[in-house]
């Protein structure tokens, strides 16, 4: 348990100046705070928007597939819901 604390106590200066190597994270300008607070949102913001926009799409089609309605554009759609017109020869 004294060992563990020792090693704790210990590194803690190491955190502090790795802390401090980010040159974003102490910034006091304000331009550049704001452009990594944005380019941060940015970054979190696509790949989350991607699952959403995908999960969004499995639930439609689910749910399209339990109304048993067929997916517009398969092949054969068309002739389907209109089949062709015979029309007589001459």
């Amino acid at each position: 348990m004294l060992c563990q604390a020792v090693v704790l106590v210990a590194t803690i200066p190491l955190t502090v100046q790795s802390a401090a190597a980010c040159a974003m994270c102490l910034s006091f300008q304000s331009a550049q705070r704001e452009a990594y607070f944005v380019t941060t949102l940015i970054l979190l913001a696509v790949p989350l928007g991607i699952v959403g926009v995908f999960a969004l799409w499995l639930y439609r089609a689910a749910a399209r597939a339990k109304r048993g309605r067929p997916r517009l554009g398969v092949p054969g759609d068309v002739e389907r819901r209109h089949p062709p017109v015979e029309r007589g020869g001459a």
